[in-house]
């Protein structure tokens, strides 16, 4: 109320958004239906350019933000400027790739 929500505020904002439309797409709240519903879902609505959850191993994957504060800022909330941009494919890497432990998910626990 009167501020910009945090960081925080706007990242459990936009779970919970997540988790309500794939419960919608998937026509259930059973975990193992929601994990489905996330595995290789791309979208659009965290305000900073398409997502990706990738389906092998469940990582999130987006353009990357650089950025560094401001040196005229016109509020007390404008701090940051954008200074570049990097691409996914230049920060996205195998879902096999052994310094993440080979992405071996294991079954799903419905019961979760």
């Amino acid at each position: 109320y009167g501020f910009p929500p945090s960081q925080a505020a706007h990242t459990v904002y936009c779970q919970t958004m997540l988790y309500a439309d794939a419960a919608q797409r998937a026509g259930t709240f059973n975990p193992c239906g929601i994990v489905e519903a996330l595995e290789g879902y791309e979208f659009d609505g965290l305000g900073n350019g398409k997502t990706l959850y990738r389906a092998d191993d469940h990582q999130c994957f987006k353009d990357v933000l650089v950025v560094r504060g401001k040196e005229n800022p016109t509020s007390e909330f404008d701090l940051l400027e954008v200074v570049e941009v990097t691409p996914t494919s230049q920060v996205i890497y195998e879902a096999d790739h052994p310094m993440f432990a080979g992405g071996a998910l294991g079954a799903c626990n419905p019961g979760a």
